[in-house]
């Protein structure tokens, strides 16, 4: 790979890989959160059983929880398809899509949203700090690749992405979307286009295999500032979206 951001003679400050998730031209991951005031009452096991069931079903599924700025409960879960027609027949026919587009929501205390991306694979990068698969990775029957030497410098995620080549990635909005902080969802179906060229990132942690000082630290130094960074970017979306739109010029 050609790179654009990497520093003359880079030796990145500790080893990493990459996921290879073979010749696919793309693939599909789609955030599904079922919201409610009780942590319960949504029921994300019967969202969870409509997700899993039928063949066009996700090929690996991961689950979270947060608590938004409304104070709802979020039960978020994570799919990933290796075959995008595969999740265009589970959007248009499947248990869930059928449930999704069933009339009882609309009228029930329980909101459902879903964020899905077809994503090239041209236009996709993994880094890992192990060779323990997480994630899109579950997804290959390859091993990782690594280490790689694209990582620990301004532009190497960038420089992860085969398309960053001839790509420039640039936006195609002339300005900063309305950040609306409140909306009026209740009994409503919203739907919205993501730009051309939309970043998403997503960032994990895992700290099972820490033991000793090396987990205190962690633990006391660099989760608690994850955290507040996290939710940072969460309750200032217009603040940090002009820092963004200024960084990138």
């Amino acid at each position: 790979m050609s790179c654009r951001n990497m520093p003359e003679n880079w030796e990145p400050p500790v080893p990493a890989w990459c996921a290879h998730l073979g010749d696919s031209a793309s693939l599909v991951i789609a955030y599904i959160g079922v919201q409610s005031l009780n942590g319960d009452a949504g029921n994300p096991e019967a969202a969870l059983r409509f997700i899993r069931s039928g063949a066009d079903a996700p090929d690996h599924v991961e689950r979270g929880r947060f608590n938004d700025l409304a104070g709802l409960v979020n039960h978020v879960f994570v799919c990933y398809w290796r075959d995008p027609l595969a999740y265009s027949r589970f959007a248009e026919g499947s248990a869930f899509a059928q449930w999704l587009a069933g009339g009882g929501l609309l009228t029930s205390d329980v909101g459902v949203w879903v964020e899905a991306f077809r994503i090239p694979l041209a236009r996709f990068e993994t880094l890992f700090s192990s060779q323990s698969p997480a994630g899109a990775a579950r997804l290959s029957d390859h091993p990782m690749t690594g280490p790689v030497m694209e990582h620990g410098y301004w532009g190497g995620m960038r420089d992860r992405m085969p398309a960053s080549v001839t790509g420039e990635f640039s936006t195609p909005l002339e300005g900063i979307p309305k950040v609306t902080n409140h909306a009026e969802t209740l009994g409503r179906r919203l739907v919205l286009a993501p730009p051309e060229n939309l970043c998403l990132i997503r960032s994990a942690q895992d700290w099972s295999s820490c033991s000793g000082e090396e987990r205190r630290s962690y633990l006391r130094d660099v989760h608690p500032v994850l955290k507040r960074g996290m939710r940072f970017l969460m309750e200032n979306p217009a603040e940090t979206q002009k820092g963004i739109n200024a960084r990138s010029r």
